[in-house]
């Protein structure tokens, strides 16, 4: 999705943004030193996002290029998916989700009760109401923003690269991009990134006779031979392609 615009409730000006106190709610220790836990609220940079414990709600997964997934009212659009990882339940009316670091409190969800393991998707419509947030999320790679009152829980960066009608997010702890989305349910099978398109042997062209062709890319390569775009569900590449006849060959390399 492209961004069109934004809206939405904004905190107080002044309001300095939220530091994320979860791991040590005592903050800063009387000299202003940080104690252990406390994130640095001057940057962003300074929070390992990845490593951060989650203990309450965070993000699962997400599309920003969709034609295929998350229906409503017969549009398709840009979309987030909470969970609740805690094993006690939560009121999403106390969590905001923003795409700009420096106003957090963009979007408050709404007053919606999640219970233990369940999943919530908020559209990333520009619409600003309800479940439908007041932000696009960038095609080209965007991050969005989980907060609450304490400050910030969470935070995915969705990549540039992700392909249309594909998701990013979470799997055993590890961010991972998704072939196939499953809004709502638990994420599949996916991998950590995609690398360089695979090269061949030959060129693309026409030839007399049959051939081999051989592929080289870094990681796992998927290939097809029926002119569709590939995935990690399609033929893993382990050796020459016997081409006879009229073959469209595609292939894609992931890690």
């Amino acid at each position: 999705g492209r961004r069109k615009g934004r809206g939405g409730p904004r905190a107080p000006k002044g309001t300095p943004p939220p530091t994320d106190n979860r791991q040590n709610p005592g903050g800063t220790t009387p000299s202003g030193e940080l104690t252990p836990g406390v994130i640095d609220p001057g940057s962003e940079d300074n929070i390992d996002w990845k490593t951060m414990p989650l203990t309450g709600l965070a993000f699962a997964e997400a599309m920003s290029s969709n034609s295929k997934y998350a229906e409503l009212n017969g549009q398709y659009s840009d979309w987030v998916e909470l969970v609740n990882t805690s094993s006690v339940a939560i009121n999403l009316s106390e969590y905001w989700i923003s795409d700009n670091k420096d106003n957090p409190q963009m979007y408050q969800l709404p007053n919606v009760t999640l219970g233990a393991g369940e999943r919530y998707i908020v559209y990333c419509n520009g619409v600003g109401t309800d479940n439908q947030a007041p932000f696009k999320i960038n095609s080209s790679g965007e991050k969005v923003y989980l907060s609450n009152a304490d400050g910030f829980c969470d935070r995915i960066r969705v990549p540039g690269d992700l392909p249309a009608d594909t998701s990013f997010g979470r799997k055993d702890g590890e961010w991972m991009y998704f072939d196939i989305p499953t809004p709502g349910t638990e994420n599949g099978e996916g991998y950590a990134a995609r690398t360089s398109v695979p090269e061949a042997n030959y060129a693309s062209g026409v030839y007399s006779g049959s051939l081999i062709v051989t592929l080289f890319g870094e990681g796992t390569i998927y290939y097809t031979t029926d002119g569709t775009a590939p995935t990690i569900a399609s033929k893993v590449y382990n050796g020459g392609i016997a081409v006879s006849g009229v073959t469209t060959i595609r292939a894609m390399a992931v890690k």
